[in-house]
């Protein structure tokens, strides 16, 4: 990633492509508590917690890696960089890619799911990461006309 599709101060790509995913863990969280049908039980969080900050931020990273970068390459090269693009883009592939793999990827036949609850969750992590890369990045909430 070049620094060019950054502004000049801040972070290096490096830092931002390594820091954004940190943050998946907290909107994982954010998901799993509203799609849960019931509460879970203190014994229940102790275990799952730890199992799903390292598996999120696993797919934190991959998101980041396989759609927010070339999502975002794609914008900057089509000189419409901002984001409020990036983050929708993002969001809706992320989402879309979540579904997919949790329908067809579990098993199960996709008319006996829920799709309410992998749309949010894929939605949320990679509009949680997207945003945060795009505040550490300093990437403008609007692009300034090039022409």
């Amino acid at each position: 990633m070049s620094r060019r599709f950054l502004q000049s101060e801040g972070p290096s790509p490096d830092e931002l492509a390594f820091a954004a995913p940190l943050f998946t863990p907290l909107f994982a969280l954010l998901g799993l508590g509203v799609t849960l049908p019931e509460p879970l039980t203190l014994f229940d969080l102790a275990l799952l917690l730890p199992v799903m900050a390292i598996v999120s931020v696993f797919i934190g990273y991959i998101g980041l890696l396989f759609i927010c970068i070339p999502v975002m390459a794609l914008l900057f090269w089509a000189r419409r960089l901002d984001a409020v693009r990036l983050c929708f883009f993002s969001t809706v592939i992320g989402a879309g890619l979540w579904t997919a793999t949790s329908m067809f990827g579990g098993g199960r036949p996709p008319e006996s799911q829920d799709l309410f609850s992998p749309l949010l969750m894929g939605g949320l992590c990679s509009l949680g990461v997207t945003a945060v890369f795009c505040v550490l990045g300093r990437i403008p909430l609007q692009a300034r006309d090039s022409q």
